[in-house]
């Protein structure tokens, strides 16, 4: 699912992915500028995005607060906004052959030709996954 974060909802999740452990509201706020309430709302938008979810509850001083973790690591929600990016631009007749040749050209030739390694490599599981569904 595509999800265009806000900058300070994508700071929560830079947060909940650099810890090892899931957070209270007041310990993420305590690791940002932003306000405890502000930092709440967030957490019900991620939830309702189903980018975060309530790991369990704990104790907070003498207060029972939700524990929240991320449901997506950094790497995966990257690639699904960079999947979605390309295909909005296929949308306006831009192909992912465009793209991954102007990619290639940004490259050094090193990292070209592994990349192109890569890329071969997946063409060809995708190719066999293809013609095996068909038979």
């Amino acid at each position: 699912m595509e999800y265009i974060l806000k900058n300070k909802e994508k700071e929560v999740m830079e947060i909940l992915w650099k810890s090892a452990e899931p957070l209270t509201a007041l310990e993420i706020a305590q690791r940002s500028d932003i306000p405890l309430n502000t930092i709440r709302a967030m957490l019900k938008r991620l939830l309702d995005y189903s980018l975060i979810a309530v790991a369990d509850i704990v104790y907070s001083g003498t207060t029972l607060s939700r524990n929240y973790q991320p449901t997506i690591d950094k790497a995966g929600f990257e690639t699904n906004r960079v999947v979605y990016e390309i295909i909005r631009l296929k949308e306006d007749n831009i192909s992912l052959s465009d793209i991954i040749h102007c990619l290639l050209q940004k490259e050094s030739k090193n990292e070209a030709l592994k990349l192109i390694d890569e890329l071969e490599s997946l063409i060809n599981e995708q190719r066999t996954l293809i013609t095996t569904r068909r038979s």
